[in-house]
């Protein structure tokens, strides 16, 4: 799970719902990805009120769910031409995937998909739009000002 968290904080092009994933078979690493596309600091799908899964044609980064952290390990595996059936894969940034991600892993292979503990709590839109209006403060707002704290999810440096 640290090395999906890795790839959201390092790659990641969504300064709001920075999502990293790897995807492990026999114990090694064989592919990861992160949500991509240029950095933003805007949230068009939060602005409308996306469900999540839905209203990707508002995200500036991510235009379809090919740009997202699943589906961009699963590229990747194949990319580098390993085998991707049975695999794992961990996914750090959100509760769960999205139905064209899950159709990717399901054609990929994928035998189960992990997630932080309490993933559920911590991933919501509630600690987003926390992070979005603490970001909205700064000036120029860069990738360092975001950071996760274990047990409390995503947060802007500085913030209680």
């Amino acid at each position: 799970m640290r090395a999906a968290k890795d790839q959201a904080d390092q790659n990641s092009a969504c300064a709001f719902w920075p999502t990293g994933a790897v995807m492990v078979k026999d114990d090694k690493i064989i592919g990861a990805g992160a949500n991509s596309g240029d950095l933003h600091f805007h949230c068009g799908r939060m602005e409308h009120h996306c469900p999540t899964g839905t209203g990707y044609e508002h995200c500036q980064a991510l235009r379809n769910s090919l740009c997202h952290a699943e589906a961009a390990c699963v590229n990747n595996a194949l990319t580098n031409n390993h085998e991707t059936t049975d695999a794992d894969i961990y996914l750090f940034g959100h509760w769960w995937c999205c139905q064209s991600c899950w159709d990717i892993m399901i054609k990929a292979g994928v035998r189960n998909v992990y997630l932080p503990e309490n993933a559920y709590l911590f991933f919501t839109r509630d600690k987003r739009l926390e992070v979005l209006e603490a970001l909205k403060r700064n000036a120029e707002p860069t990738r360092e000002d975001i950071q996760w704290e274990e047990g409390q999810g995503a947060k802007v440096k500085g913030q209680k």
